[in-house]
């Protein structure tokens, strides 16, 4: 019983050193002499990290202490917080479509709910939609989904926006660059770079 005391106490800092570590590897493999792997991974990789430190925070998070016990809502707290996940509910949980490539974050008993809970349900995956006209349905799904999307899209344009304000990733056109990788063309960046430091005397 201690031994299991002791491991939900400190599973969050094992899964944080232990997901950052091989999220930093994940992102250095060339260093190794390993293939860099595929640039769309790297956003999974991401998501993966928070969450399984996420899910170790959540189960630590279960182990109440005295000042929580106290609380009015103690009773209440531990019964919609409390997770108990197996194997197959923690990969179930990792690699679930929804958010699995950019996001958005969600807890594990946000996970657990929207497939458990009864309150979960939605109109839009009961039969009774099917009811309506084609038209119907299209127009009703739109605005959930452009609601949905939109919080992360509008995210990733702020933070391009960072970018071109700071002028990272600005190079001529003559030396032909590529997306994150910068200058292809250094004979002709050189050129560029003697011409216009001699002519600024």
């Amino acid at each position: 019983m201690n031994y299991f005391s002791v491991y939900f106490r400190k599973c969050h800092i094992v899964s944080a050193i232990f997901c950052f570590g091989y999220l930093a590897f994940f992102r250095s493999t060339h260093y190794f002499g390993l293939p860099i792997p595929p640039t769309h991974t790297n956003a999974i990789q991401m998501i993966l990290t928070l969450k399984m430190v996420g899910l170790a925070f959540e189960i630590q998070g279960i182990q109440m202490d005295d000042k929580t016990k106290q609380l009015k809502n103690a009773d209440l707290l531990k019964k919609y917080q409390k997770i108990n996940p197996s194997f197959i509910d923690v990969f179930h949980y990792a690699f679930c479509i929804a958010g699995v490539l950019i996001g958005p974050y969600y807890k594990f008993r946000t996970y657990w709910d929207s497939f458990h809970l009864p309150y979960s349900s939605r109109f839009a995956s009961s039969p009774e939609i099917m009811d309506e006209s084609f038209w119907y349905r299209v127009f009703y799904m739109t605005p959930s989904f452009f609601n949905f999307r939109m919080r992360i899209y509008s995210g990733f344009i702020l933070g391009e926006c960072v970018c071109i304000a700071m002028g990272l990733g600005a190079y001529p056109k003559v030396s032909n660059p590529q997306p994150g990788a910068g200058p292809t063309n250094f004979s002709a960046l050189e050129e560029l770079w003697v011409f216009k430091h001699f002519t600024t005397f």
